[in-house]
């Protein structure tokens, strides 16, 4: 940023001193290029002068920021855009004014309390009641892949020879080509999308908004699913040569289920990975579509066969919309 072509709310602000990408230290106030006499900045607001050092320069910030945080359009703006996060892409006025207002007043005269702000986004009844139509959201490509893992309960073949990893899952495994997406790795200070974003066609014609549909093109849908597919599918415990670097997915359990494997077992199955992935929302045709599907083959008599079945269902169900829209 050129800090000579700034706009009207530069004399509100403390723009910090340029440094080069690598550095590491904290950002200071750049006494040079701050207005330190008073100054009105937005709704009649005023901040009296500081001196012109350091502490001056924090004070004028830290008084500007409090101003911005006290607006009154802060509470809906960062309640709808957290709703939007967590629960549905389209809340309703009434669902974001209930957030709003427990971001202005946690029960305890605390304003900005972001802990009971987003209980209040889970727990509002718009979310945890049955979901209307255009209720929910798609599902971040990352946030698909992380969902399967924690589903079917992925471990690391070895860690890391660099050691960037979090837990037993590295951050850094290739996703960005493939989902327009990696952890910590946003493209710019908004986000990897537009929370006002509308997918051309019937959710435009509708009056909704689609804010993680801007990254999902056709180019995106296939690179996607085929990552998904190696991930979450291919790469199991057991399976012949799996990458060492990256996390293997357990079926033990599964196949247990199906041990025999029956009619009455396969809808076990079923269930259990509707209620991992799905969330228990697997509408009764798609159980019979899949029981059906399984039915109508050998019955499996060793591990890898029983293997090859839970695979089956897991490539349909980790690709249906049901998957990927989150409600």
């Amino acid at each position: 940023t050129n800090n000579t072509n700034v706009d009207e709310v530069a004399p509100m602000i403390c723009f910090p001193m340029q440094n080069p990408p690598s550095s590491t230290l904290y950002m200071v106030g750049g006494v040079t290029y701050h207005d330190n006499a008073a100054k009105t900045i937005f709704d009649g607001v005023s901040l009296p002068a500081v001196p012109n050092n350091r502490t001056g320069c924090e004070t004028d910030l830290d008084r500007a920021l409090d101003a911005i945080a006290n607006h009154a359009s802060v509470a809906p703006f960062i309640s709808r855009q957290l709703i939007q996060k967590f629960t549905t892409s389209n809340p309703s006025p009434a669902y974001i004014q209930r957030v709003a207002s427990v971001f202005n007043n946690n029960g305890s005269g605390v304003r900005g309390d972001l802990a009971a702000v987003v209980s209040a986004v889970l727990m509002d009844p718009e979310a945890r009641n049955n979901p209307i139509g255009n209720f929910g959201k798609l599902r971040e490509p990352v946030l698909r892949m992380t969902a399967g893992w924690r589903a079917l309960n992925v471990i690391m073949g070895q860690p890391e020879p660099s050691g960037n990893s979090v837990g037993n899952i590295s951050m850094t495994l290739g996703f960005n080509g493939d989902f327009e997406q990696r952890p910590l790795s946003a493209p710019t200070v908004f986000n990897f999308f537009e929370p006002d974003f509308q997918a051309p066609g019937p959710i435009e014609a509708a009056g909704l908004y689609s804010p993680e549909f801007q990254i999902l093109t056709e180019t995106t849908i296939t690179r996607m699913n085929n990552t998904i597919r190696s991930r979450l599918v291919d790469y199991y415990v057991g399976s012949n040569n799996p990458p060492a670097t990256r996390p293997l997915v357990q079926y033990a359990d599964l196949v247990a289920m199906i041990t025999p494997a029956t009619s009455t077992t396969y809808g076990q199955l079923i269930d259990e990975l509707n209620l991992r992935l799905l969330y228990g929302t697997m509408p009764g045709s798609m159980r019979t579509t899949l029981l059906t599907m399984l039915n109508n083959q050998s019955t499996p008599t060793t591990d890898a066969n029983r293997i090859d079945r839970i695979r089956q269902l897991l490539r349909v169900i980790l690709f249906s919309p049901h998957f990927a829209v989150q409600k």
